[in-house]
């Protein structure tokens, strides 16, 4: 493609083909004539979470992700999808395996099995796959969240709902030859917005690198679903995650390691709010809180947003399954279990996330389903 130039005047960027340049008392200066050239709205108000030596990269990354997005709308990228569309593609697949060019069709059956384990009988149920597609089929979107959040869940509610699958991390496995992805062949892509062997060494490692976070951004063109669970309960489960106890859960919560641990993650959890609220022009937020009150309601909303045409064989399907198979058995704490430090932490970055969400005409955060939070 053509190179761009970038050119940031006033608080709002230009994409320019070429610059003039003039002679000035024997120094070159770049002439910049704006006028009939497309402006691109920068951030105009920074969360006090980005330290001001940041700011300028995230007005970068943002202009050259707007300016990807809206290539890849005019080349008809995100096209309207269906059943038959879904079908269709899976016939494609199954010709090239007939063929030889293929190894395996990837296809899950969601809804082989009901909550108690027993084979379903409905035939129009049992039909319904989830089908991985060819990669390039599918824009690249994630479906991100912080750790503990219910991102698997989620996962499993939008393969059943969509019929397509889902994918793990675009980094994942310990080596590359074991890494499953394939960018466009999952509706979304599984991301914690944070590099997948710092996630798996179960340690505290601080922030993630600032680069990569942007690169992660990148990546998706910014597009995708936002998971965001209250920090009190998805630090809790993380906590839980990492320290991979056997049989009891919550072992040494309340602890001052622990509150270390929250004052550390919690950092974590504003981080992806901010990075995919500020610098993603195609961005659906699903509550953790609402998804449980109403799971049905937040799948045909990412399907909606996603342009993806409703099969309501799917959700009669769908009605009594709950897919929480990987949901930990959690005890009912009797009292908070973080310190004041920490509440009044919490408190201050629910504020800011609440603010950017709400800035940027998002579902706010539903406040009155968080615990401890007054």
């Amino acid at each position: 493609g053509v190179e761009k130039i970038l050119v940031v005047r006033g608080g709002e960027g230009y994409q320019m083909n070429s610059v003039m340049w003039n002679c000035d008392r024997g120094m070159l200066k770049p002439d910049y004539n704006l006028e009939g050239y497309e402006k691109n709205e920068l951030i105009k108000e920074f969360p006090p979470v980005i330290d001001e030596k940041d700011q300028l990269l995230y007005q970068m990354i943002k202009f050259y992700i707007d300016i990807d997005y809206e290539l890849k709308h005019k080349e008809g990228v995100f096209k309207e999808i269906d059943e038959a569309w879904i079908r269709n593609k899976a016939k494609i697949i199954e010709k090239q395996k007939i063929k030889g060019n293929l190894d395996n069709v990837y296809v899950k059956h969601q809804f082989e099995y009901d909550p108690n384990g027993n084979h379903i009988r409905d035939k129009t149920c049992k039909k319904l796959g989830s089908y991985r597609l060819l990669p390039d089929s599918l824009p690249v979107r994630a479906l991100v969240s912080y750790p503990g959040s219910g991102n698997t869940w989620l996962r499993d509610l939008v393969e059943a709902g969509t019929g397509l699958t889902t994918g793990d991390e675009r980094d994942w496995a310990h080596r590359s030859s074991q890494n499953t992805h394939k960018p466009g062949a999952d509706l979304l892509v599984k991301s914690h917005h944070m590099q997948y062997l710092r996630e798996v060494e179960k340690t505290d490692q601080g922030r993630e690198d600032l680069q990569w976070r942007m690169q992660n951004v990148v990546y998706f063109s910014g597009g995708g679903v936002l998971l965001i669970r209250n920090p009190y309960d998805a630090i809790r489960s993380s906590w839980n995650h990492f320290q991979e106890y056997e049989g009891d859960i919550d072992v040494d919560v309340g602890t001052p390691k622990f509150q270390s641990f929250a004052m550390n993650e919690v950092q974590k959890w504003i981080d992806l709010i901010v990075d995919w609220v500020l610098l993603s022009p195609h961005l659906v937020v699903v509550h953790y809180e609402m998804l449980k009150n109403n799971q049905e309601k937040e799948v045909r909303k990412i399907m909606k947003f996603f342009g993806i045409k409703q099969n309501e064989d799917r959700f009669m399907c769908l009605e009594n399954q709950r897919f929480e198979w990987w949901k930990r058995t959690k005890k009912v704490l009797k009292k908070n279990p973080y310190s004041e430090t920490v509440n009044l932490k919490f408190r201050e970055l629910i504020e800011i996330a609440q603010k950017l969400l709400k800035e940027y005409h998002h579902e706010p955060l539903p406040i009155h389903l968080y615990p401890y939070h007054e």
